[in-house]
């Protein structure tokens, strides 16, 4: 027996990501209480480390062949 599984061709619609950035306002804040930057980068991985103000932990490496592209790491959602 074979069941049908829908798959949304879209999980959000195109409007809500920027509802979503003007109700929440988010922005970058230090990685920790006692420091004042808001991002630490790792030479060693080209790794930069940064958080949003929802706690939400955002590390990143820009391409080298393609600067105007980012590469996510990681994106924890809690």
């Amino acid at each position: 027996m074979e069941s049908k599984l829908e798959v949304p061709k879209k999980l959000i619609s195109p409007s809500q990501p920027e509802e979503l950035r003007l109700n929440c306002r988010p922005s970058f804040v230090p990685l920790a209480e006692e420091a004042n930057s808001t991002e630490l980068f790792d030479k060693e991985t080209s790794i930069t480390r940064r958080r949003l103000s929802n706690g939400i932990p955002v590390n990143y490496m820009l391409m080298e062949e393609r600067r105007e592209r980012l590469m996510c790491i990681h994106l924890a959602w809690f």
